[in-house]
């Protein structure tokens, strides 16, 4: 798939926790996200401009209510641009550090540059 000029890549995580993954290592643009939790509980993913883990301020959070999906639309125009890379985890609450419940499923869709 391509958008632009660059090579659009897919990373599927079944589980994401409060570790959290480097989803890319260098500067690159989120295009797309779908985030599933199947548990009874809210659960926030939290994005950082890191390719080293998910530690310090989250540039943004979102919020994945219990029992439901969010994404963002790879075909939207605008995409999430990271200038180090991307990191992103999973935990309770918006400015927490924990996950006390069963991770939500992810897709992401990303392109490095």
């Amino acid at each position: 798939m391509f958008h632009a000029t660059h090579v659009v890549s897919h990373k599927y995580e079944e589980a994401l926790d409060d570790t959290g993954i480097v989803l890319f290592d260098t500067q690159g643009n989120l295009w797309g996200f779908l985030a599933e939790n199947n548990a009874a509980a809210d659960v926030y993913l939290q994005f950082f401009d890191s390719n080293s883990g998910s530690s310090g301020n989250p540039v943004f959070t979102i919020r994945i209510p219990a029992s439901s999906a969010v994404g963002k639309d790879i075909e939207d125009k605008a995409a999430y641009h990271f200038a180090n890379g991307c990191s992103v985890r999973a935990v309770d609450a918006r400015a927490g550090s924990s996950l006390s419940v069963a991770g939500p499923t992810l897709q992401f869709w990303y392109a490095k540059h």
